[in-house]
Formats: C-alpha cells, structure tokens, sequence
C-alpha cells in the first residue's frame, strides 16, 4: 500500500486515531452498521485538488475530537463536560462515514476512543448527568432557535426570556458556554447593558476553568467595545491573552503527562497502540522532550507549544490589545503597555484579573470603575501593586 500522507493524530489519554491516506482503492473503512448513513456527493475520480479539500475535512474533524475529549476529561464544569463529550461523538460520527464514503482515507485505532466516549457517558450517566446515547428530542435548542428568530426580527426582550426559558429545559445540560453566552449581548440589544454586564460577570465568577475562562473574556471584550467603553475592553483583550495562555500551558502538561505514561508503560501503551503501523516505537515522529528525559510523540504538541511561544511574544501582545487601545487616549503608550503586560505574563504560573488590572492601571486611567468595584466585592481582595 503506498501512503501518500500519514497523520499521527493523538488524543484522550493515550489512545489514537490514525489518518492514514492512501493510494489504495480497494479497502475503505468498513463502517459500523449501528452508524447512520449521511451519503455524501462526489466524483467517481479525485483530482489532487478534491483529495485535499477532504482530507483538510477529515483533519480538523480528528482534532475536534481530540480536543472535546480532552476538554470533557479535564473540565470541572458539568455543562462543559457534556457538551464537548457530544461533539467529540457527533464528529466522530462524521468522520467514519467520511472514512466510508472516500476510499484514500482509512481510520484505525477508531475502538480506543469509541470506548473511552462510552466511559465518558458511564461516567456522566453515574454522576446523572445525561445519557449521549438517548435519541429524545431536547427542548432547550428548540427553544435557542425560536430565540434566533425573535432576534432576527429584532424582538429583542422576547427574545432574552426565549433564552431564559432554553437554559432551564430539557436537554439544557447539554448547553454550551456559548449558547449562554447569547444572554448578555441580547440583553445589551434590549437596551439592558447593565444587566447584560451583570450576567456576563456572574459567569465568569462562575467557569473557573481554563477553557471556559477564554471564551468568556473574549465575550467581555466584546460587550465593552460595543458599549464604546475601550478601556475596559483594552482590560478584557489582556485578560483573553492570559486565560490563552494558561489554557495551551494546561494543554501541553497534558500531553507531557501522557508521554512520560507511555514512555514508561511500554508493555501497556507502546505494544498495542504504536506497532501496529510503525516498526519499534522510535519510528513515531518525536516533537518534543518531557522534563523526566521521555520523547514526545504528540501530533499537535509542537503546534500548541508554537502557538503558545506566539502568543506570549511582544508582537501578539500589543495585536491583541491595540484595535481598541487605538480608540482611547492612551494609544501613544502601546509599547510600554505592551511590555509590562508580558513581563507580568512571564513572570506567572497563573494569571489574575485584579493583578492585569494593577497592569493596565498604570497607564489607562478611564473608567475601569465598573470591573475594579466588582473585584473588590466578588474576589475579596483590594486592588494593590503586583
């Protein structure tokens, strides 16, 4: 069998899904016949071109998978746990009938993440949490689209209690921080802004975990820059940066982790999951070194570990705060701003929104009023020099 293009795809523990594309036309992937069917349009011959496209298809499918799972393994929060462990399964789903529909793409190793979503589920179905397996209708999306439409027709106040009613009916724990994130800005098209403000805040004293973290300050930045208030939406794009940053950091421990199980496992990991497709367990590619001495064979570890040296650089920093530093008065101290920032980023393991606030104070002396009164009341803490 000639490969064209391998992709070592890893993730959810130490289990992997292999991607291996082939020149070989005569044995796709057999799919599951408990597995639904969606047929798929395409031409009998694939230019290079078409072979590509779905290839870049398949590929981000495996790295939605590897990443919900990870997610729904090291999330806190019950409603992220769920709704991650259902797009790891929905896109997993979608994968095998791609690997059924497209001769050139053969999947192996698919039974290790199946079981470990279906541990997933025996766990949450344990906790009484959902069953992923159940085929009930939920009402809650339902009602998230009837409040789409209300939007749409610029309903606005019906549309925020259409969300209300979503977030406390069946199927509700099934929701992701986006969809209760859609309160707030509705609530803010209402003419609502303060209670808009108050609901992004209770969720953010609320989602104490890493990739929720990121997702809602990206929001806050957001809400500000429409109310026109740039500093405190300068304040939210730095407290993004950081909660970035200690997502991918959380990432590669993960992985870290993993290596040195699999490394000093072998009996375990290496046998059953690596010689099947390579000679001896050297033959992987090496992306990186754990701190015990032990390779990392992690497909996406260099890409997180690049994308985290990126993000914590000078330059990404004063991209990431500048669209709306450049609508307040204090654009002129970009660079310093941008210094301090990173030197605080570097000098921290974990990241406060008080103590980016002590930053940013130094040389935004607008209105941040509304953020500072309500660290002082929900973090307990006076606002003070780092």
């Amino acid at each position: 069998m000639m490969e064209l293009l391998v992709f070592i795809l890893v993730f959810f523990g130490a289990y992997v899904i292999f991607l291996i594309i082939t020149d070989n036309f005569k044995n796709p992937f057999k799919q599951a016949s408990n597995v639904e069917r969606v047929p798929i349009t395409k031409p009998l011959n694939f230019s290079n071109k078409d072979k590509q496209v779905i290839i870049q298809c398949a590929q981000r499918m495996v790295d939605i998978i590897n990443e919900s799972l990870q997610i729904s393994n090291n999330s806190k929060n019950p409603s992220t746990k769920i709704s991650r462990l259902r797009v790891a399964s929905d896109n997993l789903h979608q994968l095998k009938q791609y690997a059924s529909e497209y001769p050139f793409i053969t999947l192996t190793a698919t039974s290790k993440v199946e079981k470990s979503i279906s541990d997933l589920n025996q766990e949450f179905l344990t906790a009484g949490y959902f069953n992923l397996n159940a085929k009930e209708i939920h009402r809650a999306r339902d009602l998230l689209k009837e409040a789409t439409q209300l939007k749409k027709e610029k309903r606005y106040n019906e549309a925020c209690e259409k969300l209300k009613e979503a977030y406390s009916a069946n199927g509700s724990e099934e929701l992701m921080i986006q969809d209760y994130l859609r309160l707030p800005m509705y609530l803010q098209l209402a003419g609502k802004s303060n209670e808009g403000w108050k609901a992004l805040d209770e969720m953010r004293l609320q989602n104490k975990d890493n990739f929720n973290e990121s997702t809602i300050a990206k929001q806050i930045k957001i809400f500000f820059r429409k109310e026109k208030k740039y500093e405190l939406a300068v304040l939210f794009s730095a407290w993004e940066i950081c909660e970035i940053i200690e997502s991918d950091e959380d990432m590669i421990q993960s992985i870290i982790n993993m290596s040195d199980e699999i490394a000093e496992s072998p009996g375990e990991w290496i046998g059953e999951l690596f010689l099947p497709r390579f000679s001896s367990y050297s033959g992987a590619i090496q992306t990186g070194t754990t701190p015990r001495g032990n390779p990392i064979r992690h497909y996406g570890y260099l890409e997180i570990y690049q994308r985290l040296t990126k993000t914590k650089s000078l330059e990404s920093i004063k991209e990431a705060i500048l669209k709306d530093l450049v609508k307040t008065d204090f654009i002129d101290k970009a660079d310093e701003i941008s210094k301090d920032l990173q030197k605080y980023i570097l000098s921290k393991k974990e990241y406060h929104l008080n103590e980016v606030m002590i930053v940013m104070k130094k040389y935004i002396t607008g209105d941040l009023s509304i953020t500072e009164d309500t660290l002082l009341l929900s973090e307990g803490k006076a606002i003070s020099s780092v």
